[in-house]
């Protein structure tokens, strides 16, 4: 038997390896493995996102379109991821201040905390001009009776697209910091600190969008009547009049002075193209 030469041990080891070793074939890294270091959430377990080696994670839209693994597993989990994406696209899209902001889609199974079973979707914002938009990905269709219920609350419902076009002004609310940014108040150590500053945010919360309506005609009660769910507070009141004029079924039946005052106060928020 012909020996094959090596020049040292080293060179044989390199060569043939140790006894008993599997070679096999190497797994090339998932270039769509979503990286927590790379993600809005680093710096905070608040904030950081649950579970990452079981996400997968998709920059071609110019944001981070965060998704399980192994799938969204409802049919309605999928409804409501797509229509997040679809908004969020169209709003980056026609406000170039929302095209600025860093954003991940993110669901709900991956939050650090639960925001309730029946919600389809919500925005939460971050670091400054950092937004997290989660969408439900476990959600399974409401009964007749609830969504009567949902669309009583809140009337658009009713129509496709609506809810992401609600959530997008929340979105277009922080582009033009009309929403305080939590993530001090999150992350200080000191409890009655923390606590203070949160509800500080909130009081700066309801003035600036306050504020916001009142330049441009409008007030808080007025927006408030597009639905019950609008009454609760001027932020969700904005997002409702978001909801209104960028879902086409719902804008139709706005008053012209109304959808005027909304293309204004919104291209004022989040620019024109």
């Amino acid at each position: 038997m012909r020996q094959q030469p090596f020049a040292s041990p080293e060179e044989a080891l390199e060569h043939f390896g140790i006894k008993g070793m599997r070679w096999g074939v190497r797994k090339a890294d998932d270039p769509n493995a979503y990286v927590p270091a790379e993600g809005l959430g680093h710096g905070s377990q608040a904030f950081s996102l649950k579970h990452p080696k079981r996400l997968r994670v998709d920059h071609s839209n110019g944001f981070a379109d965060v998704v399980p693994a192994k799938g969204i597993p409802t049919a309605k989990g999928r409804q409501n991821h797509d229509e997040m994406v679809a908004s969020l696209k169209q709003a980056r899209e026609t406000y170039p201040a929302v095209a600025k902001l860093k954003v991940e889609v993110v669901p709900f199974s991956s939050l650090q905390f639960s925001p309730g079973r029946s919600a389809q979707a919500g925005v939460m914002h971050g670091k400054s001009g950092e937004v997290f938009v989660a969408y439900n990905d476990t959600m399974k269709d409401h009964s007749a009776r609830k969504v009567k219920s949902w669309e009583k609350w809140v009337p658009g419902t009713k129509y496709p697209g609506y809810v992401g076009q609600h959530e997008m002004g929340h979105v277009i609310a922080i582009a033009n910091k009309l929403t305080p940014s939590n993530w001090d108040a999150v992350t200080d150590p000191n409890p009655y600190r923390s606590i203070d500053k949160i509800y500080s945010n909130m009081a700066q919360d309801d003035a600036n969008h306050r504020a916001a309506f009142v330049k441009h005609g409008l007030s808080f009660q007025e927006v408030s009547k597009l639905s019950p769910y609008a009454a609760t507070s001027p932020a969700e009141a904005y997002a409702e009049l978001a909801g209104n004029y960028h879902t086409p079924q719902t804008r139709k039946r706005m008053s012209p002075e109304l959808s005027r005052k909304a293309k204004a106060l919104f291209e004022d928020s989040g620019g024109s193209r």
